[in-house]
């Protein structure tokens, strides 16, 4: 199904009755280096990992590869800006189960409201051995490459690492992978700085990998218990039905590239 072109959809959020040129607030692309004005999923891919993807066992890095051709070819003030400074996105650890609850994992999860969709990688799936249905799908990048995606359909038991939340997804589509830097996870020391998050615990997993991408399809997911606000320009955390998340700029991104 193709939800961005056929479907008439807003590139920005993926929402239907407007365009995004149009939109009364600027979300803008996540990916480092970008802050275009799409959705995150839909950032198209740069010339040199156009050229090194296709193999038929990595159909779909290219399109949500976090360096495409109009920043990272560019070089512009704008994306340099950007990639020294870390954002925070509302990520939350969680833990995931399988229908009968013999399998549990520890993953993270970007809480989007960008999106309408909810999305999880293939390895999660394989990983938690999940029963499952073929779907087909289309993405649009903002360059007019359609790529048709061949995924399943599956559900899903995301539970806080309390234990004290917990939602069922009963639609989730697979990709091969999210395009979430774990740049965009805030560490202890980060989260230290600033005096109005210092009694809140972000906990963090080893395995820093966003696997799952909760969109607006499931609003209890982005309920709002408690909030922490500080001066302008300062992250804002929220506590939600899965844990507290954290929203903006945290500090500098680290030389890992």
């Amino acid at each position: 199904m193709d939800f961005v072109r056929k479907g008439k959809l807003c590139d920005n959020c993926l929402r239907r009755n407007h365009l995004a040129k149009r939109r009364r607030f600027n979300p803008a692309c996540m990916i480092s280096g970008c802050g275009r004005k799409h959705h995150s999923l839909l950032h198209p891919p740069s010339k040199s990992e156009n050229e090194s993807s296709k193999g038929p066992n990595d159909p779909g890095r290219s399109e949500e590869s976090p360096h495409g051709n109009e920043a990272g070819s560019s070089g512009n003030c704008s994306a340099t800006a950007n990639r020294r400074q870390k954002v925070s996105l509302r990520i939350v650890p969680v833990k995931v189960k399988n229908e009968d609850g013999t399998r549990e994992i520890e993953t993270y999860a970007f809480i989007d409201n960008g999106s309408d969709t909810t999305l999880c990688s293939k390895d999660l799936v394989h990983e938690l051995n999940l029963s499952s249905k073929p779907c087909e799908f289309t993405l649009t990048t903002v360059n007019g490459l359609d790529k048709s995606r061949n995924g399943q359909e599956v559900k899903l038991n995301i539970q806080s690492l309390n234990g004290e939340g917990s939602i069922q997804v009963d639609r989730v589509w697979t990709v091969e992978s999210l395009p979430i830097s774990e740049q965009c996870i805030p560490t202890v020391e980060e989260i230290n700085r600033w005096s109005h998050l210092s009694d809140i615990e972000f906990p963090k997993l080893e395995n820093a990998k966003v696997t799952i991408l909760i969109g607006s399809d499931v609003p209890e997911a982005h309920w709002i218990f408690e909030e922490r606000r500080g001066r302008p320009r300062e992250p804002l955390a929220a506590r939600k039905l899965l844990g507290w998340t954290l929203l903006g700029p945290v500090g500098s991104v680290s030389r890992q590239e």
